[in-house]
Parts: C-alpha cells; structure tokens; sequence
C-alpha cells in the first residue's frame, strides 16, 4: 500500500506543473480585473504573466501555445504604451477649474 508521501513524491513533478500553472493564471486574472478597475498595475502583471507563461509552455515543448503567449505579450506592451501615451496627453491638457454656484452667480450680474 503506497503511502501519501509515496505518492507525492511520485508525482511531484506533475503537481508542481499543475500548481505553476495555475498560479500564473490566477495572477492573469487579477490582472484582468486591474485593468477593469483602471489601474495600470494591470497591464504590468500581464506582462509578467505572459513572460512566465512563454517559459512555462516552452519548457514543456508546447510552441505553438507559447507563440499565442508572445503574441499577448505584445498586445499587453501596446496597450501599457498606449496607456502612458494617454496619460501624457491628459496630463498635458490644461483643465479649467470649475465654477462655483456663486462664481457663476457673479458672473451673471457682470453681464
């Protein structure tokens, strides 16, 4: 009768592949839900989740799916670049103080 540390030793390198796997997708998905939120930190955790995922499968010789990997890889650096280009945009951008309800009161009885 085989022991549970028998078994775990086992299959050890399986529950590690398993265990990988399924902490990269969990960090992807808080990832997801980052950019959801608007925060930018998002599009960083992508990005290291789509490297770790890149390694992962080519370690265990699937190319084809780290290939759709690279390809998200790059779509996540676009989207991080778009978002400081953006941001630089607005930041630019000279915003106006908004008026109060008396600033606009007054402004009426000046005309």
């Amino acid at each position: 009768m085989k022991t549970f540390a028998d078994i775990i030793s086992n299959n050890l390198e399986q529950i590690l592949k398993e265990g990988t796997c399924f902490m990269i997708t969990a960090l992807s998905f808080i990832g997801t839900q980052l950019v959801i939120k608007r925060k930018r930190i998002g599009f960083w955790l992508w990005i290291i989740t789509d490297v770790a995922f890149i390694v992962f499968y080519a370690s265990q010789h699937i190319f084809v799916q780290s290939g759709v990997m690279f390809v998200y890889l790059g779509q996540s650096i676009y989207g991080l670049n778009q978002w400081y280009k953006l941001a630089k945009k607005k930041s630019k951008k000279k915003l106006k103080p908004k008026k109060t309800g008396f600033q606009k009161l007054l402004d009426n009885f000046k005309r």
